[in-house]
Order: structure tokens, then sequence, then C-alpha cells
């Protein structure tokens, strides 16, 4: 039963810290500003404009990442050491990245005035062209 949780566990672990990584690259100044830049042009939206937040949203979102991975690591390890099941403290830690990167996403788009609007009316992104 022990060798099942630890191999699951490292497992989920070693999946987590890829997911952090690359949750880490999304989440940098450069990349938050093309993905709303690109949301921009699928709701017809023109100037897309760097908010004044966007720099503190993505240093916050830097932190906050490896921080829940390193504690949900240190819980795993520490229950391994005391002779118990760990394997769903990974588990725990991959929902609450989840919560936490919808409510960075979230942010960002509310740090944009002009897409919020256009959400908030209901636009529909338009379809992109394809060749054919």
């Amino acid at each position: 039963k022990r060798k099942n949780d630890r191999f699951l566990g490292i497992g989920f672990l070693v999946l987590g810290l890829v997911a952090t990584i690359v949750n880490m690259t999304t989440f940098t100044e450069n990349s938050l500003a093309g993905q709303m830049a690109l949301l921009y042009k699928d709701f017809g939206i023109n100037d897309c404009v760097r908010p004044e937040g966007l720099a503190t949203l993505s240093l916050t979102a830097i932190i906050v990442l490896p921080a829940i991975y390193a504690l949900t690591l240190y819980l795993t390890l520490i229950r391994w050491k005391a002779g118990k099941r760990a394997m769903w403290i990974p588990i725990i830690g991959a929902v609450v990245t989840l919560i936490t990167i919808f409510g960075f996403t979230l942010t960002a788009i509310l740090l944009h005035g002009e897409l919020l609007q256009a959400l908030s009316s209901g636009a529909l992104p338009t379809a992109t062209p394809t060749s054919t």
C-alpha cells in the first residue's frame, strides 16, 4: 500500500512540477499581454493597451504558483516521513492551483476595461477566417 502511495504521489508531484513551470511561463507579463491582445482581436476591439497592474499581477502569479507547489511538496514529504499516506496532497495542491489560476486569469481580464465591457454586453468572438 505504501509503495503505491509513493509511486502515485511522486508521479503527481512530477506532473505538478511540469504544470507549475508551464503556468509560470503563461503568466509572464509579455505572455499575458499577448493573450489579452488576442482576446481583443477576437472580440473586434481595437488598440489593446497594456494596463498598469499587469506587471504586478504577473509577478504575483510567478511567485504564488511555485509557492503552492513548494507547500504541496513539503506537506507530502512530511506525511511520508511520518509513515502516513500522502498521495492525496498533490491532488489538493492541483485543485488549489487551478482555482488560483482561474483567479489570476479573471483578474487579467478585469484589468482590461474594454474587454470586460465586450464580455458583459454579450458579444461573441468573431470566427477566425480559414483558407480553403
